[in-house]
């Protein structure tokens, strides 16, 4: 049975990243912990697409 992808979790996923670079670019962030942040944000993302839609062939 295939996993039915969440594309709610995606675009608030997508959303969350691109509002921390935003607040870190105005107030001139650049550290570890944002990577860090943005990294993890990231992983669960990618860990509600199912693989066989990305290496179909």
């Amino acid at each position: 049975m295939k996993k039915k992808i969440d594309i709610r979790v995606i675009i608030v996923g997508i959303l969350c990243i691109t509002f921390l670079e935003s607040i870190a670019l105005m107030k001139g962030i650049n550290g570890i912990l944002l990577t860090t942040v943005i990294g993890v944000i990231a992983a669960s993302v990618g860990i509600t697409i199912d693989r066989d839609i990305i290496l179909k062939k």
